[in-house]
């Protein structure tokens, strides 16, 4: 014989093997049992007892009240297993088994499929109060604490992709704003070799993000999408270091020969020291993303892959700019020379605060005139990325460019002006359905044309015959 106390869902008390539930006196008696048994290893006060059993409406005689819903619990309980009179004690057997106990402990004992299988469940239906909404709290908690684990044990071990894909959008629907679920959903994705959804589902997070929250996704998510979008394998650094993400290999890149061609054709111009830009254009979904990390995956064993991507409302100026360039001087701290940023290295580190670490930057010595101390800057940024494609040819990616600031397209134009010779690849993707010909998108693209400083690239829809092979890439 057991005693086992469900509060999730279904509301049972198991009493040494015998079902009293019905016992209890009404609703009162029902939430002062559970009361008493989640906080059995202690008394509980009348006054609180009284605080939780009628929140905010005492009846007016509360002592009298709650001695008579006591002394009918007693009744229904065994006098034994209630004791005290001024401050109340639950003493059920040694082996009381409580489910919304067991939930926390089965995610603390990494067992988290049972403790989804309870905590999947409402904290006492039908019941409402502050210490009822508290418990739905934790318990609901406890949910998402599974969810991850579950998605996190599949992805790590190699187990189930599907199971750890259905638990992350499980994730994502219980708690948009949570990242973590989003971001195992990119990893599920990929581990399943579909990294442009991957991708897309990053894009998500951003805009929703930005929309309800005014931020940007954390520096762990932004990490994440841009190893996605070069193919890096993440590795393992730790505890908190994310898991392993395994990307297969999804085959030809279906009916974009001809513009990947032209890409890797502006790859060797740049690798063989002549800056080159390219931007890829067409309508939302079109391709442009898989399009760009298949280039990505061609060229990282030749040289860096540098990503950012263009809020449509950013938070401040450069923004895309900054984080590509914040990548690389993370990622090349110990060979960057600081002195070779010239005057507008403290303009610089301004707005990357990595740079000043790196040693001392050139006096902030530069003009008051805002015009002058802007160009210093734009030519440090074009010193910086001329030094790190000295060492190793670099491919910059900006995605959605009809976002981008003016400044960050006044910063882009003086690099691809003024920077004719460095092993440096800039490859810019936009909707041109949202780049009128008044767009300031526009009017550089043009200007960078008429000047034989770049070219375009438009993505159209596929043939049929493309898209049956797509179709039968994927499904056989």
């Amino acid at each position: 014989m057991g005693t086992r106390i469900s509060l999730c869902g279904r509301y049972e008390v198991e009493l040494d093997g015998e079902r009293i539930e019905e016992r209890l006196p009404g609703r009162q008696g029902r939430l002062l049992l559970a009361v008493l048994a989640l906080n059995r290893s202690r008394v509980t006060g009348r006054d609180e007892l009284i605080d939780l059993l009628w929140p905010g409406q005492p009846p007016s005689a509360p002592g009298e009240a709650l001695s008579s819903v006591l002394s009918k619990l007693r009744q229904a309980v065994g006098r034994e297993r209630l004791t005290g009179r001024r401050e109340i004690a639950f003493v059920p057997p040694d082996d009381v088994v409580v489910d919304f106990e067991q939930a926390h402990e089965a995610l603390a004992q990494a067992r988290p499929g049972e403790a989804l299988a309870i905590a999947s469940d409402d904290f006492m239906p039908g019941f409402d109060g502050d210490w009822v909404e508290e418990r739905r709290r934790e318990l609901r908690e406890v949910r998402l604490g599974a969810l991850e684990a579950i998605a996190q044990s599949a992805l790590t071990s190699g187990g189930e992709i599907a199971g750890a894909e259905r638990a992350a959008r499980e994730l994502v629907r219980a708690e948009p704003l949570r990242e973590s679920g989003h971001r195992l959903l990119m990893e599920a994705l990929a581990a399943r070799g579909d990294v442009a959804e991957a991708l897309t589902a990053y894009d998500e997070l951003r805009t929703l993000l930005r929309e309800e929250l005014g931020v940007t996704p954390s520096e762990a998510v932004r990490t994440l999408q841009e190893r996605l979008l070069t193919g890096d394998r993440l590795e393992e650094r730790g505890p908190s270091a994310a898991p392993t993400v395994v990307l297969r290999d999804r085959g030809d890149l279906i009916g974009r020969g001809d513009e990947l061609a032209r890409l890797l054709a502006a790859w060797e111009r740049a690798r063989q020291g002549w800056l080159s830009f390219v931007a890829v254009g067409g309508e939302p979904g079109i391709g442009k993303s898989r399009l760009v990390t298949a280039l990505a995956r061609e060229v990282q064993a030749t040289g860096t892959v540098l990503y950012a991507t263009c809020e449509e409302e950013g938070l401040f100026a450069y923004q895309p700019i900054i984080e590509a360039l914040r990548q690389l001087v993370r990622s090349e701290s110990s060979a960057i020379d600081v002195a070779a940023l010239g005057p507008g290295g403290a303009e610089l580190a301004q707005l990357i605060p990595e740079v000043a670490h790196l040693g001392p930057v050139a006096p902030d010595a530069g003009p008051d005139d805002p015009e002058a101390r802007r160009y210093l800057m734009f030519a440090a940024v074009s010193a910086l990325l001329a030094e790190s494609a000295a060492r190793s040819p670099l491919l910059l990616v900006l995605d959605d460019l009809q976002w981008a600031d003016r400044s960050t397209l006044r910063l882009l134009r003086h690099l691809l002006r003024t920077q004719a010779e460095a092993a440096l690849l800039v490859v810019g993707t936009y909707r041109d359905s949202e780049v009128p010909p008044e767009h300031p998108l526009a009017e550089l693209l043009v200007d960078l044309r008429r000047d034989e400083l770049g070219e375009r690239i438009a993505l159209a829809g596929l043939s049929q015959a493309e898209v049956s092979e797509l179709v039968a890439s994927h499904a056989g």
